[in-house]
């Protein structure tokens, strides 16, 4: 069933599935709040650390919770991210998953830290596309990695 299709819907009891696209390592934290977040919105966050070893390729494997999620959370620091050249790719996995979320038409919070100071430029780039040309995104700003706990749940 497509997320995107009409006939989709959900049950007041059911959860939602949030996908929470960042750099793992950069943001930990970061992650470790918006999950906390989602949580207490009674819905069930999808982090991809959190799916254990798997003998597919992590593209395929994040691919498949995006696909399975009904809205992102994005969480935007410095770093742009690895890209995957051996896979064939040319992006990074964080702007890979962003590209797929406008595909799947899913809606996005983005949360992009204030202390640009060395962010990457194709980051930079990244936040700038997101927030001149998403209609499907909403961008709040954070500083510390705790606001993000009542971000999300707001």
């Amino acid at each position: 069933m497509n997320n995107s299709d009409p006939s989709f819907a959900l049950a007041p009891q059911d959860k939602l599935k949030v996908f929470i696209s960042s750099t793992i390592g950069e943001c930990a934290e970061e992650r470790t709040h918006a999950a906390a977040g989602v949580r207490a919105t009674n819905h069930e966050p999808i982090l991809f650390e959190k799916l254990g070893a798997r003998p597919y390729a992590p593209r395929d494997v994040y691919l498949s919770r995006l696909r399975q999620s009904q809205r992102v959370v994005a969480i935007y620091k410095k770093q742009y991210g690895y890209i995957d050249i051996d896979g064939g790719m040319d992006i990074s996995g964080l702007e890979d998953e962003y590209r797929n979320t406008r595909s799947f038409g899913l809606p996005i919070l983005v949360f992009v830290n204030k202390d640009g100071k060395d962010r990457d430029p194709r980051l930079q780039a990244l936040i700038d596309e997101v927030m001149s040309s998403d209609a499907n995104a909403t961008v709040a700003f954070y500083e510390h990695p705790t606001e993000l706990n009542d971000l999300v749940k707001d």
